[in-house]
């Protein structure tokens, strides 16, 4: 056989097998991203933090919505509403149409973040874009409440904004001096306001 073809029948072997480890690699990660869902379902959360929480890390947006929702319901991790909402900005920069609107709403709320209309206009509108039902009616409150320069900068935003290239959240810190303080800190969850520790 000549040679070209020897190099290229060798090259067609090594992408095959090349192609054969990047499929294994993505039917693993879709196995283990489905035995978390199922144990979470079936409430076994320590099981779904094991099989959840590396694929959260490494990237995988359904993982980490749901990373999110254990901090938020406190199922296996200590219920953690700043590590929550760090898990859904994650999540949504990664196209999770569902944590798209529950940071919308934390902007509209002003909730572990500084109270932003025209970011949670932003985070609505693309939520609303990927199907995500409930953010329009985030979407909705955002028109009664904005005024019209806010509503004038959202609508101008809109046309670059991606959720991708968004920048992550800016929690809203708790104070240094009450910080190490936690009775102050349960007078400040008690006034409605939300402060987060560092959540890192």
């Amino acid at each position: 056989m000549p040679l070209h073809r020897l190099i290229r029948s060798g090259l067609a072997g090594m992408s095959l097998l090349a192609l054969l480890a990047v499929e294994s690699r993505a039917l693993s990660v879709g196995d283990e991203l489905e035995r978390g869902l199922a144990a979470h379902t079936a409430g076994n959360f320590e099981q779904a933090a094991r099989l959840l929480f590396p694929l959260a890390v490494n990237g995988d947006p359904e993982a980490q919505f749901k990373i999110g929702e254990m901090y938020e319901t406190g199922d296996f991790f200590r219920r953690d509403a700043c590590r929550s909402l760090v898990w859904y900005d994650k999540a949504a920069r990664g196209g999770h149409a569902t944590a798209m609107s529950y940071v919308a709403l934390s902007y509209m709320q002003g909730e572990g973040v500084i109270q932003d209309p025209v970011r949670a206009h932003l985070w609505a509108t693309a939520a609303a874009a990927r199907g995500e039902y409930g953010s329009e009616t985030v979407i909705q409150v955002m028109w009664l409440v904005m005024s019209d320069a806010q509503f004038a900068t959202a609508q101008r935003l809109q046309l670059d904004f991606r959720p991708e290239t968004a920048p992550p959240v800016d929690l809203y810190p708790v104070p240094q001096a009450f910080a190490r303080d936690d009775a102050m800190l349960e007078r400040l969850g008690r006034s409605g306001l939300s402060w987060c520790r560092n959540p890192w």
